[in-house]
């Protein structure tokens, strides 16, 4: 049976992937137009933590957690 809260749970998950995700693609259309190799660089590096976070965001939390 799944626990109580659940539901709206799951919905906060799921709105902040898509914003994770949202961002990500932001900085890697931002990277097409960036002016310098430099920029394109720190754009490219931050969507990949945006997309790290998000995968991060659909796992369950570990029991470890201490």
């Amino acid at each position: 049976m799944p626990e109580q809260g659940t539901n709206a749970n799951s919905f906060l998950v799921m709105e902040t992937l898509t914003q994770y995700r949202q961002f990500a693609e932001e900085c890697r259309r931002f990277a097409e137009s960036a002016k310098t190799a430099e920029q394109r660089s720190i754009l490219l590096q931050m969507a990949a933590l945006w997309t790290k976070l998000a995968d991060e965001a659909k796992q369950p939390p570990s029991d470890n957690e201490d």
